[in-house]
């Protein structure tokens, strides 16, 4: 046993001398053996991510408003410091007479538009039913003259996207409204729709706020702006229906609520409202009666007797287009009394022309709205 434990000493001693040696013996006996290529080159690794949460990419800043400096504006303008535009600042007579020189841009096709036209197909009533192939874009909350909480729906559509993201043009389309109508006169709108329905169609509708009916929508269409005179006269037509239409001027019945005066769907005039007092004179029973027979399911057929209606009483309406109802006819004739002349006439049409000349308030915001309308035209907007 004792034998065993010296022998077991013994090896333990041997090798403590052989691991623990001296680094003089350990450098003489040791030869040292190169590298392997992995030690000699040492695989490159990726950087380290932050260890902090990566910022997101900042959304694109909102395109400023369109604005004009006062050297831009002409001798016969003003500046309006408030909305940084210039604008037309002469008489009735003066104004007129510009207007005169822009009738070709806002009235193209001339007074009288066949179906197929551009503008017939543009204008729509206060209801704006939406068009099967009509899509929404983008819908903006409106805050005075500011755009914000833009909702985009999800589209499959590559070229739809694109329309969708363009939030410059979307930025210009609003600023030439807002540039046209002054702020106190569209304070009722609560949302803008930037929608398409394809090229040279529906360009423009207003519409009820849904969740409010004294509010107002206004739907643009992006592929219809290309022409600045035919957008002007069709937002000049919508707010129209803004004016007219409006729950200053009626209120929404009840479903079976009755009207005393004229009724729109389930919008009821008040008995001084600009289109009790237009229907009054422009539309009496007999003649609302005739109207009310073109009327029928097939929409189709009914494009067609309206168009009939309107061929036998051309000379009582400013348009083809305004003989489509009674909204439509104020509408028409409130987009000429505002952007024409005033007529010399003695038509029907030419009378209801000059029945908003009867109410000084309009006349001076037909000076507000047309002035404004030259301004734009004559700055290319």
């Amino acid at each position: 046993m004792k034998k065993a434990l010296v022998v077991l000493g013994i090896v333990l001693a041997v090798f403590v001398v052989w691991v623990f040696g001296s680094d003089e013996e350990d450098t003489a006996t040791r030869t040292p053996t190169a590298p392997s290529a992995a030690q000699a080159k040492p695989t490159p690794t990726k950087r380290p991510r932050p260890t902090t949460t990566p910022q997101a990419a900042p959304s694109p800043a909102a395109p400023a408003a369109y604005s004009e400096n006062p050297a831009e504006c002409f001798d016969d303008e003003t500046f309006d410091t408030a909305r940084q535009i210039c604008i037309f600042d002469g008489d009735a007579k003066a104004l007129d007479k510009e207007l005169a020189k822009y009738t070709d841009q806002l009235f193209p096709s001339g007074d009288d538009f066949d179906a197929a036209s551009e503008l017939d197909e543009s204008l729509t009533d206060a209801d704006a039913e939406v068009s099967a192939d009509e899509t929404d874009l983008i819908t903006y909350t409106v805050r005075s003259d500011t755009l914000s909480r833009p909702q985009a729906p999800k589209l499959s559509d590559a070229a739809m996207r694109s329309l969708q993201r363009d939030r410059e043009t979307q930025a210009k389309m609003w600023d030439f409204f807002t540039s046209l109508v002054p702020l106190e006169e569209r304070r009722d709108i609560s949302q803008f729709v930037v929608f398409t329905d394809g090229p040279d169609n529906l360009l423009a509708w207003v519409m009820p706020d849904e969740n409010d009916e004294n509010l107002t929508v206004l739907g643009v269409d992006i592929q219809d702006i290309d022409a600045p005179g035919e957008l002007t006269s069709t937002l000049i037509h919508e707010f129209g229906h803004m004016l007219t239409l409006s729950t200053s001027q009626g209120r929404y019945l009840s479903e079976n609520g009755r009207c005393h005066y004229y009724r729109s769907e389930d919008w009821c005039s008040l008995k001084n409202a600009y289109i009790t007092a237009f229907v009054d004179q422009f539309w009496p029973a007999d003649f609302m009666a005739e109207w009310e027979d073109t009327q029928v399911d097939d929409p189709a057929e009914t494009e067609d007797l309206v168009y009939q209606f309107y061929e036998t009483y051309a000379d009582e309406f400013v348009s083809d287009y305004a003989a489509t109802n009674a909204d439509e006819d104020i509408a028409e004739s409130w987009m000429e009394f505002v952007l024409k002349p005033k007529p010399r006439g003695s038509s029907v049409a030419d009378q209801k022309v000059k029945f908003f000349y009867d109410y000084p308030e309009l006349v001076s915001l037909r000076q507000q709205l047309a002035s404004r309308a030259i301004s734009r035209l004559r700055h290319g907007e």
